[in-house]
């Protein structure tokens, strides 16, 4: 049996291995970090790069995201099921880990995570510079090892763990086997489990959470409802709905079957009308949902689905779904960001103008997804007889010169005035030519009238 003797035993060499392993050794502490693989790094070496915010280099593009704002953000669209404190301090430390690794090397660019998000995205410049993206992260990984060294961290690859050892109810070392089969034990002081999740420790997970395994991936009520009875109706009707599309999108199936006794007959056609353009699949999450009660009935909001038709930075999309008073599905719309909901929910001035600013969301998200569900008959309803309808279109002309390349000038907004009957008779050539429409509602805005308190106006860009 091959022995070690140290402070710090680090079990995995990861990410979040490295950083324990650096930490322990700029503190005096001896590390020994034992890793299965043959380098160090793990799931991080396939990645771009870490999260921050308010980080040096954000500071620098003065991009003005506070942790305050991202911290809120973070727990209102996690329906606060997620551990406060933990966010907290991450959300926290995250500028002082970039200004860490920075120090180490490290190069990053600071970008969104995708189209319009906040640009909290740090990803790595890799070695000898290049573009950033995946696995960029490997040169972060590299520079951390470089440290490790450096500080004398001893890295004992191709060598897995098998058991803690514990004495007196204390962790006191590890019992590892190297590569050629041998026994390995190593005393220690302390010892620094970074192995990553437990999502596949069934036992742990029901003990740290209270959840089946086999409940994870479903849909829950956990604020807004008293009636526990009427709650289950709900969870139940709306797990029974994603897994049904789940089915539907394996068997590439053209129609989905939905259940009159838990769906209206409006609810029924309507999904139909929208699987007909494109089918959509639930991921593997665990939903916990607020619930909000309608002058219909309730709503739940944030209910994420991939929509296969769409563009891939497009697929994701959440769900609106309302339901009448005895826990029904009566309507599912594609909803509109939550982030931007919050905030006009937020400025509501009473009771009465928050319930007003709920109905003219679930108008705008309803009008919305008429143009997925093909529904000729509601948007023709939406705009008056009379109504002067403006499109655009961007025309790229050839360029006659440098300088109209460098300007952008080639690119040419031609505008087209059409009547109602116009704009609706080629909505339905477009719906008839393509299989899936998606049209985007951006800087949407609700307006309440200065002197007259029931009148709003609605300003939003498609």
């Amino acid at each position: 049996m091959k022995k070690y003797e140290c402070d710090v035993a680090v079990v995995a060499l990861g990410l979040s291995g490295l950083a324990t392993a650096i930490a322990c050794a700029e503190q005096g502490l001896s590390v020994i970090g034992f890793e299965k693989m043959r380098l160090a790094g793990g799931a991080a070496n396939m990645g771009m790069g870490p999260f921050a915010v308010e980080s040096r280099l954000q500071k620098k593009k003065q991009l003005t995201l506070t942790r305050e704002q991202a911290f809120m953000h973070h727990m209102e669209y996690a329906h606060y099921a997620v551990d406060a404190h933990l966010v907290h301090d991450i959300f926290w430390k995250s500028a002082d880990t970039i200004d860490w690794l920075m120090d180490m090397g490290v190069e990053f660019e600071v970008a969104p995570y995708f189209p319009k998000a906040q640009w909290t995205a740090h990803n790595v410049i890799p070695e000898g510079g290049g573009r950033p993206g995946p696995r960029g992260a490997g040169t972060m990984c590299k520079r951390m090892t470089e440290r490790a060294e450096q500080m004398g961290v001893q890295m004992v690859f191709e060598t897995p763990v098998k058991k803690i050892i514990m004495e007196n109810g204390r962790a006191v070392g590890i019992l590892a086997t190297g590569p050629d089969g041998e026994e390995v034990e190593c005393r220690s002081k302390f010892v620094a489990i970074c192995t990553g999740g437990a999502g596949d420790n069934e036992e742990l997970t029901l003990e740290l959470t209270g959840v089946e395994p086999d409940a994870l991936e479903q849909f829950k009520i956990v604020e807004g409802i008293s009636d526990n009875q009427l709650k289950a109706t709900m969870e139940s009707n709306v797990n029974e709905m994603l897994s049904l599309f789940n089915e539907a999108a394996n068997l590439h199936a053209k129609n989905i079957k939905l259940s009159k006794e838990k769906f209206t007959n409006e609810a029924v056609k309507e999904i139909g009308l929208i699987w007909k353009g494109s089918a959509m699949v639930f991921p593997s999450v665990n939903i916990m949902s607020r619930c909000l009660k309608t002058s219909r009935g309730y709503q739940v909001r944030g209910i994420p689905v991939d929509i296969e038709q769409a563009d891939d930075n497009e697929k994701r999309q959440e769900l609106t779904i309302d339901f009448l008073t005895n826990g029904k599905i009566c309507n599912v719309a594609i909803a509109i960001d939550m982030n931007r909901y919050e905030q006009i929910m937020a400025e509501k001035s009473s009771d009465i103008d928050y319930a007003r600013r709920q109905v003219i969301i679930d108008f705008v998200e309803n009008f919305r997804t008429a143009y997925n569900r093909k529904d000729i008959k509601l948007l023709n309803s939406v705009f008056s007889d009379k109504a002067l309808i403006i499109t655009g279109k961007v025309i790229t002309e050839k360029p006659n010169s440098d300088m109209d390349r460098l300007t952008l000038r080639n690119n040419k907004v031609v505008y087209i005035k059409q009547t109602k009957q116009e704009y609706i008779q080629k909505l339905n050539s477009i719906f008839k030519m393509n299989k899936f429409v998606n049209v985007k509602f951006e800087d949407i805005d609700v307006v309440q009238h200065p002197k007259y308190d029931d009148i709003y106006g609605v300003t939003l860009k498609q």
